[in-house]
């Protein structure tokens, strides 16, 4: 009786571990995604702003900057939920 328990236990403790290294993994993917995406716009801002000052390049700067905020954001809330 004490071996089961003991499985069962072990087997439980295996779940969590594993949802929360999904989660992180989805997390950091997520992130990186958002931040290739907000590093592009800032690139692209960048070249329109130097090429000619209009409104569509400062309008991708802040959306790149936007962007690389909320990969922050989702940074952080992974790391909170990696730790517990």
């Amino acid at each position: 009786m004490r071996v089961a328990d003991l499985v069962e236990a072990e087997g439980r403790l295996l779940r969590q571990v594993v949802a929360r290294l999904g989660i992180g993994l989805v997390g950091i993917l997520g992130a990186g995604v958002l931040t290739l995406a907000g590093l592009a716009l800032l690139l692209v801002a960048l070249y329109g702003v130097l090429e000619s000052v209009v409104s569509p390049p400062g309008a991708a700067a802040i959306t790149g900057v936007a962007c690389l905020v909320v990969a922050a954001g989702v940074l952080w809330l992974v790391r909170n939920l990696i730790r517990g």
